[in-house]
């Protein structure tokens, strides 16, 4: 079994592990639908249905969410886990589909506080039943102050993590249209180093709200350096700019936004 393969068996076991650690736990769930009606057709065109149920014990919490679209396909299944052990957080996802039994997405998301620094674990897989896969990587995150300056690096490893620059990962039913959303973007080829960001950021600096440059690099070198800066004043009462400049290996760009 790959090392990927062990991953998602590790967490399909955490859940089962935990929603059978105890009876003093607390059950919870609730069911909401949504719909859409075609007045030209005169019917309903869509029906979808979601089943939650949620199991809670100490800081752990255990969630199993199904959606069914009508006339009755099961379009996702889901679990997830959540909580807190010690010092670190944790949260994985697991996400089949449901019709098909096909397994479609893994995650692990594991946190730890180390004197002022945030250190954040992401890993994640994509099944072969998903186009682009299977595909897996993982990538660390560290995040801490120097100075007056927040700094944010990323270090990657064939994935890459959600934040402003990067979307995340959607994976979506194509009979139906549905999506499930989820931070750890596994599509980069390969589990070597495949890229690394740092950004730095100040608030209230230059006559701004923010100043922020953030550098991006790749395997193959270096990819982009960016700078936003947010609320610059001018010298206009209620007005100001919200400006980007971003340099590329072939092409510099420069945005500007004004804020009232």
């Amino acid at each position: 079994m790959s090392k990927w393969g062990v991953l998602v068996t590790m967490l399909v076991v955490g859940c089962a592990g935990s929603l059978g650690v105890g009876a003093s736990g607390s059950l919870s769930g609730g069911v909401s639908f949504w719909m859409a009606f075609d007045p030209n057709a005169g019917q309903f065109d869509a029906l979808d249905l979601e089943l939650e149920a949620s199991y809670s014990i100490d800081t752990i919490t255990i969630r199993s969410e199904s959606v069914i679209a009508f006339p009755g396909t099961w379009v996702w299944q889901g679990f997830s886990a959540q909580g807190v052990l010690g010092a670190y957080r944790f949260e994985s996802n697991i996400l089949f589909g449901a019709s098909t039994a096909e397994y479609l997405y893994a995650e692990a998301i594991a946190s730890l506080p180390i004197g002022g620094i945030d250190l954040a674990w992401h890993a994640a897989q994509l099944g072969d039943a998903v186009f682009g896969g299977p595909e897996g990587g993982w990538a660390l995150k560290l995040s801490g102050k120097i100075g007056g300056f927040d700094l944010t690096s990323i270090t990657e490893f064939g994935a890459r993590i959600e934040d402003e620059d990067v979307d995340g990962i959607s994976i979506v039913h194509i009979a139906t249209g549905l999506e499930q959303h989820y931070a750890t973007d596994p599509r980069p080829a390969g589990e070597e180093f495949s890229g690394q960001k740092i950004s730095l950021s100040r608030p209230n600096v230059l006559c701004s709200d923010l100043v922020e440059g953030t550098l991006y690099g790749t395997g193959g070198g270096f990819d982009y350096l960016q700078f936003d800066v947010e609320g610059l004043e001018i010298g206009l009462p209620f007005f100001a700019l919200d400006a980007e400049l971003r340099f590329e290996l072939a092409d510099k760009t420069i945005a500007l936004a004004s804020t009232l």
